[in-house]
């Protein structure tokens, strides 16, 4: 066989060639389809990734400055019931720091 008799016989076309190049259009149309959906697929979990890298560093500003600041500290406040059986109310009563008043001895 001659050079031009082989490259005859390749370009020579089919019924099997003919068969799967038929729906062409659709093949192509749907080869395009799954190339825009892989392509927002990607570009939405870029943007997922933009998004919790933002959260992130939100709440470690958040955590540094609640540790940077100091939390006011609470006097102690001591609840007493000084209703009747009959009744449920409640009190609460705010004892004076011993420290802030000049304390004398005997009783506050």
């Amino acid at each position: 066989m001659s050079r031009n008799e082989i490259r005859l016989r390749k370009n020579r076309i089919s019924p099997g060639d003919i068969a799967r190049h038929r729906n062409y259009g659709k093949l192509m149309h749907r080869h395009d389809r799954y190339l825009k959906m892989k392509r927002s697929i990607i570009a939405l979990v870029y943007f997922l990734i933009i998004i919790l890298m933002i959260l992130v560093y939100m709440l470690t500003k958040r955590a540094e400055q609640k540790k940077a600041t100091p939390a006011p500290e609470e006097k102690a406040v001591q609840t007493v019931h000084c209703a009747p059986p009959s009744r449920t109310g409640v009190a609460t009563i705010k004892w004076p720091d011993l420290e802030d008043t000049k304390f004398q001895g005997g009783v506050i």
